[in-house]
């Protein structure tokens, strides 16, 4: 049995490169400890910062554009990565990891605002869009919260995904 450490994947479509959260707390904590981390995100280059390496995605220039050509930009890349745990920040990337958790990896998905509620307020979206958008969005979260391994959830809305 090999006693290398595992592969540890983040994603983020949406979140900076070098987000406080995703990559100075987890990344960076992961990779100190030994992990083989790797971050893929809208960055300008490939390239290896405090032991975590970063694939970069290309900036979309829309919505559209980043919830099509971005995720399956992000898709092939972390396949590519072949890691032991994928770890997703966006709820744009709940099909990523459906596809990932089907080719048997183990993912994370980390519930980081009440995107039912955040929905509901997008004043790019319209009003009459957003109360049915946001159902959906909800009943892919809780279906997903069965599929994933690990659910990252603050308390104040973990309970949807009970």
């Amino acid at each position: 049995m090999s006693s290398e450490k595992p592969k540890i994947c983040h994603l983020t479509t949406v979140h900076p490169p070098f987000d406080t959260r995703i990559f100075h707390k987890e990344a960076k904590s992961l990779a100190k400890a030994g992990y083989l981390v790797t971050l893929i995100a809208k960055h300008d280059k490939e390239e290896t910062i405090d032991g975590v390496k970063i694939l970069p995605l290309k900036t979309p220039r829309n919505r559209i554009v980043r919830m099509t050509k971005t995720l399956l930009e992000c898709y092939r890349k972390a396949v590519k990565v072949d890691a032991d745990l994928y770890h997703l920040h966006d709820p744009e990337l709940i099909i990523v990891g459906w596809l990932l958790e089907r080719r048997g990896k183990k993912v994370i998905y980390d519930v980081h605002e009440d995107y039912v509620t955040s929905i509901k307020q997008k004043n790019y979206l319209p009003s009459f869009v957003r109360n049915p958008l946001a159902k959906i969005i909800g009943l892919i979260e809780k279906v997903s919260s069965k599929l994933f391994d690990v659910i990252i959830a603050e308390k104040y809305y973990k309970e949807r995904f009970n």
